[in-house]
């Protein structure tokens, strides 16, 4: 359909200009549109066969980037009969690319008050399918109210990249613009009872974690990795570090929520490009919680004294009672917890435990010693003695030895036990043992006396 065209049809047609939902632009003048009273004017009485040629030239106009012009056609439409959602659709579109929000607000929320019909309709660039100029409306309405989100997330001053509609206009007539600075900062997590305002927006960004993976707009693998990665924050003596920064303050989960769902329907009406879509929801998620940080907090400190155990443990009590740590980890962080408040023991040097294992030791009664050989005679025994101790000088070279007489009844008789020692411990009377049973010495752990 030309331009000069009779446009009776615009209705069942649709206009073809295409219109993109992409990066916000405005003219390099920031006051080309003065707004009209656009409510008082409902009252005039409509002509809608006049303003629907009027409201196509206003298209052609802005297809162009002559934006001057193609506000008086829209202006004029509007004269003319003042509900039409064409003149205001392009109306609110001039208003976007200028910087007027607020107004552009008002303008999309008049289409929506006048519940125009299915059929009347609008070409979408990149979609042959016309989409309803409610629908289109809606959804600009939708990326507006949510548009503090990304600018929270994002560089500052940076637009996102499906803020506002644009028609294809040459880019030497466009330039970024100065958003508001409402838009640029996002209003403090509400206090939670018995937690600062730092560990109120730690609990925030988890909750709404929480709300994206119900919702479907996270799936449970992404929220899996992010919550691992930084559940540090919540878990401070038993987990990694988390992401540095979510101590800050961040949008509510119902902000959120809204931008993401409101980019994901103009992808599905080819309003964005995925690339477009992937970026800023990266954007907004990474914002959130990151999966892989660039910078992560310091290390927690443990809390020192009773009364700082005491509120760290009514903390994970309440993260535990509101779902954000499982049973799991809060008996592993209340043990740290524990552990911090028990008393230490001193750390005593092994000279000092041998001084001390000496001192406790009886002077008297049997002590570890090991049993060497047995003899008929007491004479054999001493004389086995000087050569054993010649043999194994190193093994036996500074023990005593001991002879013991032992009667094993009317068949074997009396026998003379060899007996060397004393050792500081049975368990080193063992290992002389079987460093002696390796040199083909019968030997066996024993005792002797300590006198």
């Amino acid at each position: 359909m030309k331009l000069g065209d009779n446009l009776l049809s615009i209705r069942q047609k649709g206009f073809k200009f295409g219109i993109v939902l992409v990066a916000l632009f405005s003219l390099s003048a920031c006051d080309l549109i003065k707004n009209s009273n656009l409510m008082d004017s409902f009252k005039r009485e409509p002509k809608p066969a006049e303003s629907i040629a009027i409201s196509e030239q206003g298209f052609g106009k802005l297809a162009k980037g002559e934006f001057l012009a193609a506000q008086a056609l829209f202006d004029q439409a509007l004269q003319t009969n003042p509900r039409d959602v064409y003149a205001l659709f392009g109306k609110g579109i001039v208003l976007q690319h200028s910087g007027q929000l607020v107004q552009a607000r008002q303008v999309y929320e008049a289409i929506m008050a006048l519940r125009p019909g299915q059929e009347t309709k609008l070409l979408v660039f990149n979609d042959l399918a016309p989409q309803s100029v409610r629908e289109l409306a809606g959804l600009n309405l939708s990326l507006l109210q949510s548009q503090g989100v990304s600018n929270a997330f994002g560089p500052p001053g940076q637009p996102s990249g499906a803020t506002a509609p644009r028609v294809q206009i040459p880019a030497a007539a466009t330039r970024a613009p100065a958003l508001p600075s409402r838009l640029r900062s996002a209003k403090p997590a509400p206090m939670m009872p018995g937690t600062s305002v730092a560990d109120s927006n730690v609990i925030s960004r988890f909750e709404t974690l929480q709300k994206l993976r119900d919702q479907g707009l996270l799936t449970p693998a992404e929220y899996a990795a992010r919550r691992k990665r930084n559940v540090g924050a919540l878990t401070k003596l038993t987990s990694p570090p988390p992401a540095a920064g979510l101590a800050r303050s961040v949008p509510s989960a119902t902000q959120i929520s809204g931008r993401l769902k409101a980019i994901g329907r103009a992808l599905e009406l080819r309003a964005i490009t995925v690339r477009q879509h992937g970026a800023e929801r990266t954007m907004i998620i990474d914002g959130l919680m990151p999966a892989t940080p660039k910078i992560a907090a310091a290390p927690a400190l443990a809390p020192k004294g009773l009364m700082a155990a005491a509120e760290a443990v009514r903390r994970i009590e309440m993260l535990k009672e509101r779902g954000l740590i499982s049973d799991g980890e809060y008996s592993k962080e209340k043990a740290a917890i524990e552990r911090i408040l028990a008393p230490k023991k001193p750390v005593v040097s092994k000279a000092a435990k041998a001084s001390a294992a000496a001192k406790a030791a009886p002077k008297g009664g049997p002590q570890p010693a090991v049993h060497l050989a047995s003899f008929r005679s007491k004479q054999a025994a001493t004389r086995a003695w000087t050569q054993l101790r010649r043999a194994h000088r190193s093994l036996l070279g500074r023990l005593k030895s001991e002879v013991t007489r032992v009667n094993l009844g009317r068949r074997k008789g009396v026998y003379y036990r060899l007996i060397a020692g004393p050792f500081k411990s049975t368990a080193a009377a063992t290992a002389a043992c079987r460093r002696l049973k390796s040199r083909r010495q019968y030997c066996d752990t024993a005792f002797m006396s300590g006198g």
